[in-house]
C-alpha cells in the first residue's frame, strides 16, 4: 500500500545537515553555522516558518552543485532555535515525512527549494507483520544489553503497528550504523526493504553483543573463581597464624636473608626465582619444605668467605713437631708443599698440587691432613667415601625425590664454612 504522508507546501527553506542523517522520527538538535541558516534567529521569520527541508551535506556543509540535485531530505518542524555565543545557531528540528527536494533557488539570506513527497510502500501481509514483530523483539534485547535509554522500549512497542515509523525509529537509535547505511535507508521508499535490512543489521549487532557478553560473563567467572581462591587462602593464613603454625614469617625471614646475602648474580637469580615460588605456594603445600630446604642450602653455601692462608715454613714446622711424632720424611714433604705455594704466591694457589697420602687405616693420614690444615691457617673437613656405592651420593640427589639432599661435596662445603 502506498502511504502519503500530510499536504505539505510546494517549497521549503534548505537547511544543510553535516552530521546527521534526517531519518523521520526522533528530534535532531543541529548546529548551524552557514550563513543562509541564520534567518532562523530572526523572531519574525521564526514566527512564520513552520516546517524546512533537511538535507544531509558532506563534512565541508555545503550544499551541492544545481546538477547533484533533486535530493532525498526530510521535512521537518522547528521545535526551538537558539543563539550561540559565537554566532552560530543550534536549532531543534523534528523530521516528519521523507521528501525529494529540487530546483533550488537563493533567497535574501537563505536557499529555498521545491519539494514533493515521497510516498512509501507499507507492506500489509503476514510477513510485514512478522517482520516488525521480529524487529521489536530484536531491539528489546539490545536495548538491554547497552546503555540506550528504557524509554525507547515503549516508543519502540508504540510503532510496532506503524512499520515505517518503527524502521525510521530503529534506524535513528541503532548504535553504531554507518552514515551511509542512514542514507541508503533514507532514500529506500520501500519500508519492507528497509525492515529487512534492518533485520540483518540488529542480528549483527546483537551477535556481536551477546558474544562479548559471553565473553565477560567467562571473564568474570575466572576472577571470581581467582578472587575465592584468593579469599580462602587469606582465611587459612589468618587461622595457621591464630594456630601458630603460620610459615609466612619463615618466608619474609628468607626473604629478608637473600637480599642480605652476598650471593653471585646467578646464585641470587636461582634464589629469587625459587623465593617466588615459594611464596606462590598455598600454605601447606607439599613442595613447601623442598623450597625451604633449597633455599636455605642456598643461603648457607660460603659464595664470598676465604680464610686468609698463612704460608709460614717455621709455623708449620712447629705443628707438626707438636702434633706427631717420627714421619720425618712426611713431614720434610709437607714442608716442601708449603714453600712451593709460597714461592708461586697467590696468582698460583688456584693451580697449587694435591696432597696425597696413602696408608692403611689408622696410620695417621686424617690427623696429618688436620695438622696441615691447622698450619696454613685453614678449616679442616673430613669427607669419608667408604662403602659409598651411589653417585647420588657425591653429586647430590634430583629434588624431585622424596628427601632429597645435596652431595657429599656441597655438604663438605657448608661444614667447612669457607
Amino acid at each position: 500500500m502506498n502511504q502519503t504522508p500530510e499536504i505539505l507546501p510546494d517549497r521549503l527553506p534548505v537547511v544543510p545537515l553535516v552530521e546527521a542523517v534526517p531519518l523521520p522520527g526522533p528530534s535532531h538538535q543541529v548546529n548551524l553555522s552557514s550563513e543562509f541558516s541564520r534567518w532562523l534567529c530572526d523572531p519574525e521569520a521564526l514566527r512564520a516558518l513552520q516546517q524546512v527541508a533537511l538535507v544531509p551535506v558532506d563534512e565541508a556543509g555545503e550544499l551541492p552543485p544545481a546538477s547533484a540535485w533533486p535530493m532525498i531530505g526530510a521535512s521537518a518542524s522547528v521545535r526551538r532555535v537558539l543563539r550561540l555565543p559565537d554566532g552560530g545557531v543550534r536549532a531543534l528540528l523534528q523530521p516528519r515525512h521523507r521528501i525529494r527536494v529540487f530546483n533550488p533557488r537563493q533567497r535574501a539570506s537563505f536557499i529555498e527549494a521545491q519539494i514533493e513527497a515521497v510516498d512509501e510502500v507499507v507492506p500489509e501481509d503476514m510477513e510485514g507483520k512478522a517482520l516488525a514483530h521480529n524487529l521489536v523483539s530484536q531491539f528489546l534485547r539490545l536495548v538491554d544489553l547497552t546503555d540506550l535509554p528504557e524509554p525507547l522500549k515503549l516508543a519502540v512497542r508504540e510503532q510496532q503497528g506503524h512499520p515505517g515509523a518503527l524502521a525510521d525509529l530503529i534506524a535513528s537509535a541503532l548504535p553504531g550504523v554507518e552514515r551511509q547505511v542512514q542514507l541508503r535507508l533514507l532514500s529506500e521508499p520501500s519500508v519492507l526493504t528497509r525492515m529487512q535490512e534492518l533485520a540483518v543489521l540488529l542480528g549483527n549487532e546483537l551477535a556481536v553483543l551477546e558474544m562479548g557478553q559471553k565473553i565477560q560473563n567467562q571473564v568474570h567467572e575466572g576472577i571470581g573463581q581467582h578472587q575465592r581462591e584468593h579469599f580462602l587462602r587469606e582465611q587459612m593464613r589468618a587461622i595457621q597464624r591464630e594456630l601458630g603454625t603460620s610459615d609466612e614469617a619463615d618466608t619474609e625471614s628468607l626473604r629478608s636473608r637473600v637480599e642480605q646475602a652476598r650471593l653471585p648474580e646467578a646464585a641470587r637469580s636461582e634464589a629469587e626465582r625459587e623465593l617466588g615460588r615459594l611464596e606462590s605456594m598455598p600454605a601447606g603445600a607439599a613442595e613447601t619444605q623442598g623450597s625451604h630446604t633449597y633455599l636455605d642450602w642456598i643461603l648457607a653455601m660460603p659464595w664470598n668467605k676465604r680464610s686468609p692462608e698463612r704460608n709460614d715454613i717455621e709455623r708449620a714446622r712447629r705443628v707438626l713437631e707438636r702434633d706427631h711424632e717420627g714421619l720425618d720424611k712426611i713431614k720434610e714433604r709437607i714442608l716442601e708443599y708449603v714453600a712451593v705455594r709460597k714461592l708461586r704466591g697467590h696468582k698460583e694457589r688456584a693451580r697449587g698440587p694435591v696432597l696425597l697420602l696413602v696408608g692403611p687405616p689408622g696410620v695417621g693420614k686424617t690427623s696429618l691432613g688436620r695438622s696441615v690444615a691447622r698450619a696454613l691457617g685453614r678449616r679442616f673437613t673430613r669427607m669419608s667415601l667408604g662403602g659409598v656405592h651411589d653417585e647420588a651420593e657425591i653429586r647430590g640427589h634430583r629434588r624431585t625425590y622424596v628427601g632429597a639432599m645435596p652431595g657429599r661435596l656441597v655438604q663438605a662445603l657448608r661444614k667447612s664454612g669457607t
